[in-house]
């Protein structure tokens, strides 16, 4: 673009006779004639250079490619867990197990359906409903799903105080709640174990929500850093958003105990903090479902007012249909 002037008046030289045949004084012609003759030629030059001012760039014969739309697209950094994938289907070893993804497997590393997934898909594909999901329906799969992680006799479930929204699995339930957190508490940070699941915070930090971390694992014990975990608590801003791994805490698979649990909900309780729970892999530490919701529900005993992101993508193995509430 720096050379675009000369282009641009590249064309000056050819007019530069008709200027003269034009604009040069005839001696037989009145004064007054020669003035309006000179200022017509004057208006019909400037309107030639303006236009080719205007389609200077055009003049040239080496035309200037036009910027795309995507040249300051940059790509998206790779998901570190595909590349576990690909290099896991890239090696001939036969004794080989990926861990990469967390999706069930055979002994012979063969994707395995749920008997209940089965039956279920059973029953979606015999309706001819394939609109949008009406508020009928999004509340059925909101309470089950409130049902399964607080408790089917828990208070929280028989006088209905909870609400929620089905979610694209439990970023999608993350993202919504981040979005949520910036809206309604701008002013607000969000509190992270460390370590915890890389996209924590790619998610809260796409809705510009700050991220802090608390401490939680301690390495050289390879366990829970509970008095360094209490001391993060306790000095944090009163009034604080948390976010905790009420089990199967990733990528550490180290948990608090029970007892544990009931101190953390206790000092929660003087700081007025907020914990958000990230339920990934209920099932998947003890075995059993109601187990593992126990610290979930050792804050609804202490009377917190508490959120939940719920994934399906490992315990009913629907990975790849994104299912998940708010």
């Amino acid at each position: 673009m720096e050379d675009e002037p000369h282009r641009c008046f590249s064309f000056l030289p050819t007019f530069l006779p008709l200027h003269i045949l034009i604009y040069t004084p005839n001696p037989v012609l009145p004064e007054h004639n020669r003035t309006k003759s000179a200022a017509v030629f004057f208006h019909i030059l400037t309107m030639i250079i303006s236009r080719f001012l205007r389609r200077g760039i055009s003049t040239s014969t080496s035309p200037t490619r036009r910027r795309s739309w995507w040249d300051h697209v940059t790509p998206a950094l790779k998901d570190p867990i595909n590349a576990v994938t690909d290099a896991f289907l890239a090696d001939p070893c036969p004794y080989k197990i990926n861990l990469g993804v967390g999706a069930y497997r055979d002994d012979e590393g063969k994707p395995v359906v749920l008997q209940c997934v089965r039956e279920a898909e059973g029953k979606i594909g015999a309706t001819n409903f394939l609109e949008s999901t009406s508020t009928a329906i999004s509340s059925k799969l909101v309470e089950e799903s409130a049902k399964l992680i607080y408790g089917e006799d828990s208070d929280v479930i028989k006088e209905r105080r909870f609400a929620g929204i089905p979610a694209l699995s439990g970023t999608g339930a993350c993202r919504i709640f981040a979005e949520f957190q910036k809206r309604f508490y701008p002013d607000s940070t969000i509190y992270f174990p460390d370590p915890t699941w890389s996209n924590h915070r790619n998610i809260w930090g796409d809705a510009h929500v700050p991220g802090r971390t608390f401490h939680y694992y301690h390495p050289d014990s390879k366990g829970l850093n509970f008095v360094a975990l209490t001391d993060d608590v306790k000095n944090a801003p009163d009034g604080s958003f948390f976010l905790l791994h009420p089990c199967a805490h990733n990528p550490t698979g180290v948990d608090p105990t029970d007892e544990q649990w009931r101190e953390i909900s206790s000092l929660f309780k003087v700081k007025n903090h907020f914990p958000f729970f990230d339920v990934a892999y209920q099932g998947f530490a003890s075995g059993d479902v109601e187990r593992d919701a126990q610290a979930i529900r050792i804050f609804l005993e202490d009377g917190h007012s508490i959120g939940c992101a719920q994934s399906f993508a490992k315990n009913l193995g629907l990975y790849g249909h994104r299912v998940g509430c708010l």
